[in-house]
């Protein structure tokens, strides 16, 4: 029998959240810092825009705007972190964003703020230099548990790597086929080459499919592998039952609206 006690010891939560709690565990200063989203991140550039030096960057920027200026700067920020690029790197490259990158991070740690990708490069950074107090906050840690793993960026599966050379084993779950979040640094080549990469791993494959009926979940696995072809695991999914009455159509229509009208209908 097994105590109850230990669901006490699991941590359960997001990825950002779990390195905000390994931040306080480094420093406690983090515990003071405040959390900006995206929206909060572009809010921050526009109220230090003068400050970083935005104005040098807004002739690159579509018919030289403001708000595409204070949008690319943000996006430059989370690429940064999320493919663990070094500041000197890019001020090398590109000495101008590299300029406003540098102010950005100096008046983030000054104004106590942090964004989400940061949250993850600060954590990496410690572990990577043996960081005594990162692997303190983590000495409990027996085994990592990783969900949605299709949609883990490069910063975020080395911290997996990280944490994985600290505990006992690494258990991820996860759909090539329902990666989707590329456009935000999500690198499906991750699970596809997971194998590769801890050799001592094995796949299992969760074939049944509770949601659908066999007309949706045959039809959308052949339309994945026409899409995808080669770079993807390949899969047999079946329904776990049916039911009656179904109907599998392939609608067409000459506008959004007239598409939205029809799903409200």
């Amino acid at each position: 029998d097994m105590s109850p006690n230990i669901m006490g010891a699991m941590y359960i939560g997001t990825i950002h959240g779990y390195c905000q709690h390994i931040l306080g565990r480094i420093d406690p200063v983090y515990r003071q810092y405040e959390v900006l989203d995206d929206n909060r991140l572009k809010l921050y550039l526009i109220s230090r825009y003068s400050e970083l030096g935005l104005v040098a960057l807004r002739p690159r920027a579509r018919g030289n705007g403001y708000f595409d200026t204070i949008r690319q700067v943000s996006d430059a920020w989370n690429i940064l972190n999320d493919e663990l690029l070094a500041l000197e790197d890019v001020a090398q490259h590109d000495p101008t964003l590299g300029n406003v990158l540098v102010n950005l991070s100096g008046c983030l740690r000054r104004d106590q703020y942090i964004d989400f990708s940061l949250m993850i490069r600060l954590v990496v950074d410690a572990f990577r230099r043996e960081d005594s107090n990162a692997r303190a906050a983590v000495s409990a840690l027996k085994h990592l548990m990783v969900d949605e793993y299709q949609d883990v960026s490069p910063s975020q599966e080395e911290l997996i790597r990280q944490l994985h050379s600290l505990s006992d084993t690494l258990f991820v779950v996860g759909d090539d086929d329902q990666s989707i979040y590329a456009w935000r640094g999500a690198d499906v080549s991750n699970i596809l080459s997971f194998c590769d990469r801890y050799r001592d791993a094995s796949s299992h494959t969760l074939s049944d499919n509770f949601r659908s009926t066999s007309a949706i979940v045959t039809v959308s696995d052949a339309f994945a592998a026409a899409e995808l072809g080669a770079s993807r695991f390949e899969k047999t999914p079946r329904a776990y039952y049916n039911k009656e009455p179904r109907d599998f159509r392939v609608l067409w229509f000459n506008s959004r609206a007239e598409e939205a009208d029809w799903v409200a209908d």
